[in-house]
């Protein structure tokens, strides 16, 4: 079936987006697909494409292509490639959000706005304050919030979504550094710190393969945790002078490394 849709007419950014959840990779310029969970009630019925439409997809592994719509029924939405999928260009440093969970809605905007922003990796915190543990359920749910915000904001690659964990042991891997020696640079948010755009400035963007920012609970962090993170080597930095929800300040912090990053010209576009 000949696309109907061309590129003159349907840019790549006004272009229906959908999340199909097998590699692009090896797919051939002419590899036919079948959509048949949520991703295929939405085209199907909600957006109503018909055979001929054309659609982006993507694999949340950073590659994705055009397709063109070669049939719909009650099982699913048959697609077929139109091209060979394309792979994005990383940006470079990776950002890492560790987070003591607020409230299930206000997590899932969180996870929402940081995936807008540029967050690879968000981790649960379990500390001595911690309130909020998502379970496996509530953890399907923000995958889901995620891939929703990758398709409204032309990511091609899904974040990492961590289960909650020990505090302790998440500073304890994050500081430790990565394979290949790679560098980290790890933040504890805390209102008596440097504002973090200043300690971002310090050296330049393309230096750290990593920054991560660790946000704590609404009762804060406890002595003996500030203590833990300035041993193994993650520094405070304020995020101004307010007192801001758990969710404000992981936008924040996503927004000033963003910033950041862009400031300095840093690496290619994110797909």
């Amino acid at each position: 079936v000949p696309c109907r849709l061309h590129r003159e007419s349907c840019p790549a950014e006004s272009m229906r987006r959908c999340f199909i959840d097998e590699p692009l990779a090896s797919a051939g310029a002419d590899a036919r697909m079948v959509l048949t969970t949520s991703e295929a009630h939405h085209l199907r019925d909600v957006l109503r494409v018909t055979a001929g439409e054309c659609v982006e997809v993507f694999d949340g592994l950073g590659w994705s292509g055009e397709a063109v719509v070669s049939g719909v029924s009650r099982k699913g939405v048959e697609l077929r490639l139109a091209g060979p999928p394309v792979r994005a260009k990383e940006r470079k440093p990776q950002l890492w959000l560790g987070v003591a969970a607020p409230k299930v809605d206000r997590l899932r905007w969180l996870i929402e706005k940081g995936v807008e922003l540029g967050g690879d990796r968000f981790s649960l915190l379990v500390t001595e304050r911690t309130v909020v543990e998502p379970g496996e359920g509530k953890l399907r749910k923000l995958r889901e919030a995620s891939i929703q915000a990758c398709k409204q904001c032309g990511r091609n690659d899904l974040p990492t979504i961590d289960p909650p964990r020990d505090g302790s042991s998440l500073l304890a891997e994050w500081c430790g550094g990565g394979a290949g020696g790679e560098r980290r640079r790890v933040y504890v948010a805390d209102r008596q710190g440097g504002p973090l755009l200043r300690e971002l400035s310090i050296e330049p963007a393309s230096t750290p393969a990593v920054v991560a920012v660790l946000i704590g609970p609404e009762g804060g962090w406890s002595e003996t945790e500030l203590k833990e993170a300035g041993e193994r080597g993650a520094a405070r930095v304020g995020l101004g002078d307010l007192i801001l929800r758990i969710e404000t300040a992981a936008v924040a912090a996503a927004a000033c490394v963003r910033a950041w990053v862009d400031a300095a010209g840093s690496g290619a576009d994110r797909g």
